[in-house]
């Protein structure tokens, strides 16, 4: 009989008891209670992993829905926290910026239904009632969109297929945190009649969160300290969510067939926010109380037809139309006003975005002989996109106002060609070899009142080869331990936002809160990208697995912060040599009672991930990629009671950041955090739940400090905020 060693018996064993309900020893035969009257639902608490992740030769992760909605999340972002070697880089009040590796935006490439999504959507906005699953593909592939960092794919739910009965479903939750009650609810509506098949998905949620921070900032000039403030700041900020989801697919023959997708999302945004700063020594602020407001709107449309159909020969052929229209609006004001409320500052904002594309993507795969697959295919996507931002100041003090009227138009194109190679060579040697050929476009013109000697027009077309080979091996002995290696080509090419010379500006601008004006002069990142994994198989659907990964990126591009003509801090991106990442990734899923059948039904799933950076342009130490976790560790576990219908769990996991210097005159420095998430579900009659759900429940401090220095100037910025708990019911019944 094996034995669980007693060092991961008992973490787990408390994560599993933090869920609230306290584990009872199951009774003996004779003593078990009869089964009640009503009919139970058996909960069954299954894997991530799915079969195509081990017979795939890519490094890859598949979230199914089940996990998607275990924790309770609201949306996307909330849910894929969790999800080995993805992390969110959270500033409370801001949108969180989802990360592969610790590469964020730019990096890691957001596709739905493997179409890349538009500038400007956000998975927090993406509610989890829309999703059927989500792809993290870590390493490079010729018929995916390609990033240095990955790709997250997420695929919306589909209309159901022959198999599946019609299906009508409601979920109502109800959620507190610091004391405000919200919710929200979806619904599902889903039938086939004999070769059509159509559904329909809607949800709706409201979110009213409190964010408080303290900031401490010190500067000193030549050495000789200038001043200290602190300032109390307190956020507010209401979202209102709604989302629409239709589909469809017809079968015209045994060989052809038509499919169609919809989504539609409105959030309605009002944040507020208070700073008041106050001076412990030397020169005051500007503004000693900051006060502001917007009032966002923000709509997204997208549809999708799609057609496959086989042909006599046997080839697959793929079509697929997409439209999508991104629009945001807002509008806000920022009120700077002395100790005593007398008015200073007046600024009005108005802002407008609209993001308008249309792609065509195609593929055709066939057979070459037994075991043995060729497809090749195109994807062209054409983009318009129209920003604009008036910014109008009243001053009763000397600076002279900012009366800002900028903007830009930018169409975007983007064409890509592939062709690639699948192959089993024999029973344990598997291979696969593919090249993609990228060509973006970007031709921007920046509107307003522009300075004349800055550059308002920008034209930059840059293209690039991938080749790509990955190689799957059963090693010697068994069926169900492989080895997998993988070695591809990756770019990134500048953003309109990085390219264009449009000033962003903040509230109360200093070294390290400057204002951002982009690049035109940006060239694309270039990277040569390895992944190697041991995965096994082991009895009773236990796995593990062990992944090395490395990436050699050429002309990084890094922030620049400098001051201008009339002495504001702005920051740019520049290209500053290169970057080499390497990391291991380990995780793995055990049964208790693999180990020994008297032990409680419960599955463990511990994962690890180091990663490690170096900037070639930077002085060490630390001199690695921007807010990247050295480590990030997380025990789940999940725990079916026998003969109830009751399933719990947790998940506890552990960020560490710590210092980095991610520019020559800039370094960033986050606390380690700990997180406990928990969830108890209970189906009392088939096909009805109740889940209660407790998030962040250890309510860890966000400490993050900035620092900026020079030969003349140094100043630093802690900034210290706290975060709150969530707990959340959610009931979900068929209709």
């Amino acid at each position: 009989m094996k034995k669980l060693p007693a060092s991961l018996f008992r973490p787990t064993l408390l994560a599993v008891l933090a869920v609230g309900p306290t584990y009872a020893a199951e009774p003996n035969p004779a003593e078990k209670p009869n089964a009640p009257p009503v009919k139970q639902e058996r909960i069954e608490v299954q894997s991530t992993a799915q079969p195509d992740r081990v017979s795939s030769t890519d490094s890859r992760q598949i979230v199914t829905r089940q996990d998607l909605l275990k924790f309770g999340d609201a949306t996307v972002a909330g849910a894929l926290a969790r999800v080995l070697g993805v992390t969110l880089a959270t500033v409370p009040g801001q949108s969180a910026e989802v990360r592969v590796r610790g590469l964020g935006a730019g990096y890691t490439q957001i596709t739905i239904n493997g179409d890349p999504a538009p500038a400007g959507f956000s998975l927090e906005s993406l509610s989890t009632a829309q999703v059927e699953q989500i792809e993290v593909i870590r390493s490079p592939r010729a018929d995916t969109s390609q990033a240095i960092g990955g790709v997250i794919n997420i695929v919306l739910r589909k209309a159901p297929s022959t198999q599946q009965k019609d299906t009508r479903e409601l979920r109502l939750n109800v959620r507190s945190t610091v004391g405000k009650v919200v919710g929200g609810g979806s619904g599902q509506y889903a039938a086939r009649r004999e070769q059509f098949a159509y559904g329909l998905t809607a949800s709706v949620d409201v979110a009213d969160t409190i964010n408080r921070w303290t900031d401490l900032t010190d500067e000193a000039r030549n050495n000789i300290p200038q001043f200290v403030r602190i300032s109390d700041g307190l956020q507010q900020n209401k979202l209102q969510t709604f989302s629409l989801a239709p589909r469809a697919s017809w079968e015209l023959s045994k060989t052809t067939k038509l499919q169609f997708d919809g989504l539609a999302q409105h959030q309605q945004r009002r944040f507020t926010a208070l700073e008041t700063r106050q001076v412990v020594f030397g020169v005051p602020p500007l503004y000693p109380i900051s006060n502001s407001y917007l009032d966002a709107s923000t709509n997204d449309l997208r549809a999708t037809l799609g057609a496959n159909h086989v042909a006599a020969s046997g080839a697959l052929w793929e079509i697929k139309l997409v439209a999508n229209v991104l629009d945001t609006r807002s509008d806000g004001w920022v009120n700077g006003l002395t100790t005593d409320r007398r008015l200073l500052l007046d600024r009005v904002l108005s802002a407008k975005l609209r993001d308008a594309s249309v792609a065509s993507t195609g593929r055709v795969a066939f057979e070459l002989g037994a075991n043995h697959t060729f497809a090749s295919g195109w994807s062209l996507q054409s983009t318009h996109r129209d920003e604009d931002r008036i910014q109008r100041e009243r001053i009763f003090i000397t600076p002279t106002p900012d009366n800002l009227d900028e903007g830009y138009v930018a169409d975007i194109s983007r064409l890509s060609l592939f062709a690639q190679d699948e192959w089993k060579m024999s029973a344990r040697l598997s291979g696969y070899a593919g090249v993609r050929w990228e060509q973006l476009k970007t031709d921007t013109v920046s509107t307003g009142n522009i300075a004349p000697d800055t550059l308002a027009k920008v034209v930059q077309t840059t293209s690039h080869i991938s080749p790509t080979a990955q190689v799957l091996w059963k090693l010697p002995g068994s069926e169900n331990h492989l080895a997998k290696l993988s070695l591809g080509r990756a770019y990134k090419a500048p953003t309109p936002r990085e390219l264009i010379p449009r000033r962003y500006v903040t509230n109360d601008n200093n070294p390290t809160l400057p204002n951002f004006q982009g690049n035109p002069s940006l060239r694309p990142e270039l990277s040569w990208n390895v992944d190697a994994s041991i995965e096994s198989k082991l009895p009773e659907q236990q796995s593990q697995a062990l992944t090395f990964y490395y990436r050699r990126i050429n002309d990084i591009i890094l922030p620049l912060v400098s001051q201008d003509g009339l002495g504001r801090w702005i920051e740019q991106p520049v290209n500053l040599g290169s970057a080499a990442m390497m990391g291991l990734e380990a995780q793995a899923r055990y049964r208790l009672q693999a180990w020994d059948k008297s032990l409680p039904n419960i599955d463990l799933r511990p994962s690890l991930t180091l990663n490690r950076s170096k900037l070639s342009a930077i002085d060490g130490p630390n001199n690695r990629i921007n807010q990247q976790p050295r480590l990030v560790m997380s025990l789940a576990t999940d725990y079916r009671v026998k003969a109830m219908p009751i399933a719990m769990g947790a998940n506890f996991r552990i960020e560490q950041v710590g210092l980095t210097r991610s520019a020559p005159n800039q370094s960033y420095q986050l606390n380690t955090r700990q997180f406990l998430d928990t969830y108890v579900l209970y189906g009392p009659v088939k096909g009805v739940s109740v889940r209660l759900t407790g998030q962040n429940l250890l309510v860890p401090k966000h400490n993050l400090i900035r620092r900026y220095y020079d030969s003349n100037i140094t100043q630093t910025k802690t900034q210290s905020a706290l975060t709150q708990r969530t707990f959340r019911v959610e009931v979900s019944m068929p209709l």
